[in-house]
């Protein structure tokens, strides 16, 4: 078994009940501090390899599962199992005029898929951004995206999320609308440039290592509010997620541990300490400095 200990709420009242997953036997459980056992269920296609032993961090109440896992997975404060990145549409939209509208000038789309929690609707999950789509001109016309994709990962509260460009059809997209569900394809409307979201689509989406088809994530730690971990796909190299959240994993929080491609094993272990987060190697550690990725620093 790979036990790690985490605790709850409950609803009714402000009580702190402790208590620890554990995995073992393909399976992961929930277990109270007087024994009791119960087992979670495992999301669609989801499995735990018992050869693998599961490594595990918590940020912000979340516990969070690799290795094991054939996918890497987080369990809530409830004890609901989902995957750790949701698998990025593959297609761009479509975008073209229709019917008369309010919308002048040349413009694009993206989109992604997004997993909502139901009863406080907070926004658990994002994937990666679609491919930008085609340009389009409209002369006082509606905007219709078509082509919308359907997730493979068809979890409760999932919903589409579209983002366009300003007039003008540049590469930086703006929250546009959101398609409830997994089944409908196509969005229009005429919603003017100054009704859009004055903050720009987030440029931290992207998935965690690991998250390939036949790739898995090796290690995870948790460090300064941010979640590190390391993939089979790529031993040498650590990767971090953005500042308290554990579905986005921007490209920029790449770091390449050397010496790179010198063995099979790669990164080894991850230490987390007050101030400085050791980085293993078979023959190395290295341990990253600072306070955020403005001046994080790797130091030999």
């Amino acid at each position: 078994f790979t036990i790690i200990s985490d605790g709850h709420y409950y609803s009714e009242g402000c009580h702190v009940m402790a208590y620890y997953i554990a995995v073992g036997g393909g399976s992961v459980y929930k277990v109270t501090t007087a024994g009791a056992l119960t087992t979670l269920s495992l999301p669609t296609g989801i499995t735990i390899d018992s050869t693998r032993p599961a490594r595990m961090a918590i940020l912000d109440e979340k516990v969070v599962i690799v290795n094991a896992p054939n996918r890497s997975i987080w369990i809530d404060r409830i004890g609901t199992i989902r995957p750790l990145g949701l698998t990025a549409p593959a297609s761009p939209v479509v975008v073209s005029n229709t019917g008369a509208g309010t919308l002048s000038g040349t413009f694009k789309a993206r989109y992604t898929f997004r997993v909502y929690d139901t009863e406080t609707l907070e926004l658990l999950l994002e994937s990666p951004m679609s491919p930008l789509s085609n340009a389009d001109t409209l002369a006082s016309e509606r905007l219709l995206a078509t082509g919308v994709g359907i997730s493979p990962d068809n979890l409760t509260g999932l919903v589409r999320g579209l983002y366009r460009t300003v007039t003008g059809g540049s590469a930086i997209v703006f929250p546009w609308a959101e398609l409830s569900g997994n089944t409908a394809t196509a969005y229009s409307d005429d919603i003017s440039d100054a009704a859009l979201s004055l903050v720009p689509a987030p440029d931290e989406l992207g998935n965690p290592p690991g998250s390939q088809v036949g790739t898995y994530m090796t290690l995870i730690a948790e460090w300064k509010g941010f979640l590190w971990g390391v993939g089979s796909e790529d031993p040498d190299t650590l990767r971090r997620s953005a500042s308290g959240l554990i579905y986005a994993w921007p490209a920029a929080g790449t770091f390449d541990i050397e010496p790179v491609r010198f063995d099979q094993y790669g990164i080894t272990g991850l230490i987390s300490r007050r101030d400085e987060f050791g980085i293993c190697k078979r023959n190395i550690i290295w341990k990253m400095v600072g306070s955020n990725p403005d001046d994080f620093e790797l130091v030999k």
